[in-house]
């Protein structure tokens, strides 16, 4: 058997966790076609379906359960080994924008930021996933628009 295919294990406990092939493939940042083709290599790999698609979304089969189960804690644990290699210098700044608001107000701005700062290095993530702002990775800002209020998170204007 040739090497582990880390795209598609990604692909695939994105998937399970979203259990819908549009959002899972937005939180990638692929199309569901490029998704949807990882996730067919990974189940031609593995001989079996790891899914069970309906007009709701996705369902894991007892196969893909267990797949998740053994694969995901590990590309976890990946994910928190390089987390401190990530942060370069002291100066970092993780930037969370939705994508409308990245494309249309913010990347025309960044040239003047950029030039103001050059000592900041930016770190952009164009998503619509909400910034877990606890975690104490780095200096962190989340730009949104619309209704945020939730009970325990704190939103300043």
């Amino acid at each position: 058997m040739s090497r582990s295919p880390l795209n598609p294990l990604q692909t695939f406990v994105a998937a399970a966790r979203a259990q819908n092939l549009t959002r899972a493939a937005e939180r990638l940042h692929l199309t569901v076609s490029a998704l949807s083709h990882q996730i067919r290599l990974l189940e031609e790999r593995v001989d079996c379906a790891l899914f069970v698609r309906g007009p709701r979304g996705l369902k894991l089969t007892a196969e893909g359960q267990r797949l998740l189960d053994n694969v995901a804690p590990h590309l976890e644990a990946i994910e928190d080994a390089l987390r401190p290699l990530c942060t370069r210098c002291d100066n970092a700044l993780a930037l969370s924008a939705m994508p409308s608001m990245t494309s249309s107000w913010l990347l025309p701005r960044l040239p003047g930021f950029v030039a103001r700062h050059p000592e900041v290095e930016l770190n952009l993530d164009s998503s619509i996933e909400l910034v877990d702002f606890a975690d104490g990775r780095q200096r962190r800002i989340a730009l949104r628009c619309g209704r945020l209020a939730r009970p325990g998170r704190r939103v300043a204007a």
